[in-house]
Formats: structure tokens, C-alpha cells, sequence
């Protein structure tokens, strides 16, 4: 099974740059450049992995963390 990864990132060329490495490297990639989406499509896809810009509109990624780390699931 392939490695799920969010990326959330504000700045389109570095989370297109990512998403294609991730993308060659196997792993399924989905992006979002907007932290209260960013969240949704986090509780929505069960990532293994979340990749997290610090400085999201919305929501901030700091905050974003501390809502994944509570979350239950």
C-alpha cells in the first residue's frame, strides 16, 4: 500500500516541488495551501505523513498541529 502524505503549503512551487517527488517516490499526495481545508483534508485521508507550512492562512500550522495531535482518532 502506498504512504499517504498531505502537503500543506501556501506557496504553490514548493508544494508542487514536493508533490512530485512524493508522487515518484510511490507515496499517494494530496495538497492544500489553506489551513482550515488543510485540517478537513487531514481528518478526511488518515495521511501517514503530514507536511506542514508554519504560516498557513485560515488556520495556522501550529495550530493545526495541536488539533491533529488531539483528535482521537
Amino acid at each position: 500500500m502506498s504512504p499517504k502524505v498531505v502537503v500543506l503549503e501556501v506557496e504553490p512551487d514548493i508544494s508542487e516541488a514536493l508533490s512530485y517527488s512524493l508522487a515518484n517516490e510511490g507515496c499517494k499526495v494530496w495538497n492544500e495551501g489553506d489551513g482550515r481545508r488543510g485540517l478537513e483534508l487531514v481528518r478526511e485521508k488518515g495521511p501517514d505523513v503530514v507536511l506542514l507550512d508554519l504560516m498557513l492562512p485560515g488556520i495556522d500550522g501550529h495550530e493545526i498541529c495541536r488539533l491533529i495531535k488531539s483528535d482521537p482518532v
